[in-house]
């Protein structure tokens, strides 16, 4: 079963400037820059998809798997937050819940339900939006 959300590698960026197949600027609220990896909307993967299908490469995460995607881009923000100068008191908050998940090293939902890990995965993206909002801001 697919979960609401897909895994992405951006091959091209694409910006607010773009435009569609159909000739129509793209509706982004931000960038997404070549060589980006990041989990986005299932929803919003569909669209860049059709729009775009040689600028990305992905898919959407089955729901088995999504806890391992989880996991890997928890670890990837872990890196990244470490290379921003400074964090503001939101980020680190967002962060600071998401550690507590934190058990022998990976990311655990509170129970092994489908709820449990959509609630933790919605922290993760969270996180990892606040992160992308900081680099831009570079």
């Amino acid at each position: 079963m697919d979960s609401s959300y897909a895994y992405v590698y951006f091959v091209k960026g694409i910006s607010e400037t773009d435009e569609t197949k159909d000739g129509k600027l793209v509706q982004l609220n931000y960038p997404f820059y070549s060589g980006e990896t990041r989990l986005v909307g299932a929803s919003t993967y569909r669209r860049l998809k059709e729009d775009f299908p040689d600028r990305l490469k992905g898919g959407i995460v089955q729901q088995e798997n999504l806890l391992y995607v989880v996991n890997e881009v928890y670890h990837r923000l872990k890196k990244e937050i470490v290379t921003l100068p400074e964090l503001d008191r939101y980020t680190t908050s967002r962060f600071e819940n998401v550690r507590q998940f934190v058990v022998g090293g990976l990311l655990k939902p509170d129970h092994e339900t489908e709820s449990s890990v959509n609630d933790l995965t919605s922290k993760v993206f969270i996180l990892q939006e606040q992160v992308r909002r900081l680099e831009r801001a570079l």
